[in-house]
């Protein structure tokens, strides 16, 4: 009898931690989803004035928090952010035309003219050598990263002649190309033979771009919405979410079920980690006022991520417990199964 009450309490309990309401095993109401903490570092840009911040992180069951701003540089211009595979920061000067480079430690600057008219989102390419640079939308231009040097402009054919922002994902490049409000289209480029294909049309999200290699999808920013699409159908929007009252710019995504979207301000912290949908109603949506003159996100993980971190994820401590819970009663039933035989 102990014997057969332990196997049944057993599968009770493994049904009861690993659905996804947590306590219980019909449909989750939109609250019942538990955090999956992370914890980590956010550089970002400013508008005005134009500099080069950073800020720590945290998010557990308690809910999003940031740190202090920490000022890393002021610049002539600042919009679009990355790490180049050397650890410097690359961060696009907008209308100066200008690129710069930034050590995230000291603060110094180097400068280099991209080619073309504005340089405001900034891409690393998968092969590290270079970044791509673009208006809102603009000509494109391709800048070296190993010396960091002056770029050269690309003339594009194809649907869209003028881009905004490039993107990477398995192997394939995107791009976005709107207006400052941020709708527009989304497609394929080839960047060697410098042509787009357009793939959807007249968005209302399409200006900031980022791949989620957790969720194998690309995910588009733009005025109140932010878009997912898988990268197998890039001509399907899987999922959708609508922030009234927001003008989104870039985000990112740490890979691991949680994205951070940048307002002009404020900066909003999507867990999406037991869904992998962002529009789905039982994710954790928490916006957080970060800085008067919030501009873009550098990238948490992929091309233009810094070399050697991510952010962290923690499996939420309810969880590790209740896995040990079940290891014990499985250890407890498989003895006293050897002891009676």
């Amino acid at each position: 009898m102990f014997v057969r009450r332990g196997l049944v309490l057993g599968a009770c309990l493994s049904l009861f931690l690993l659905s996804p309401a947590g306590a219980q095993t019909t449909a989750p109401t939109p609250t019942a989803v538990a955090p999956t903490a992370a914890s980590g570092e956010l550089f970002y840009t400013t508008f005005l004035p134009p500099a080069v911040k950073k800020v720590a992180f945290t998010y557990d069951s308690a809910g999003f928090r940031i740190g202090r701003r920490v000022l890393i540089a002021n610049l002539p211009g600042a919009d679009g952010i990355v790490f180049a595979p050397n650890g410097r920061l690359i961060v696009g000067g907008g209308s100066t035309g200008m690129v710069f480079e930034v050590d995230p430690n000291s603060g110094s600057v180097q400068s280099v003219k991209s080619g073309v008219a504005g340089a405001y989102h900034v891409s690393v390419d998968p092969n590290g050598k270079r970044v791509w640079t673009a208006g809102i939308p603009g000509a494109l231009a391709e800048v070296p990263l190993e010396p960091f040097a002056d770029g050269t402009p690309r003339s594009i054919t194809g649907d869209d002649p003028l881009v905004t922002s490039v993107g990477f994902a398995l192997g394939k490049a995107f791009y976005t190309s709107s207006d400052p409000n941020g709708g527009g289209n989304f497609g394929r480029i080839d960047l060697n033979a410098m042509h787009t294909q357009r793939l959807l049309a007249d968005l209302r999200g399409a200006h900031g771009i980022t791949f989620d290699s957790s969720a194998a999808s690309l995910i588009l920013f733009g005025s109140f919405s932010i878009l997912q699409i898988d990268s197998g159908t890039p001509t399907v929007i899987s999922s959708q979410r609508n922030v009234l009252g927001m003008k989104f710019d870039q985000g990112t995504v740490d890979g691991s079920g949680h994205l951070f979207a940048a307002d002009n301000g404020k900066l909003i912290f999507i867990d999406y980690s037991a869904t992998r949908r962002i529009g789905d109603e039982r994710n954790r949506v928490e916006t957080r006022f970060l800085d008067p003159g919030l501009d873009d996100l550098a990238p948490l993980t992929g091309p233009g991520a810094k070399p050697g971190a991510k952010a962290k994820s923690h499996t939420p401590l309810v969880l590790l417990v209740g896995l040990a819970l079940v290891v014990v009663l499985i250890s407890t039933v498989v003895v006293t199964r050897r002891r009676r035989a």
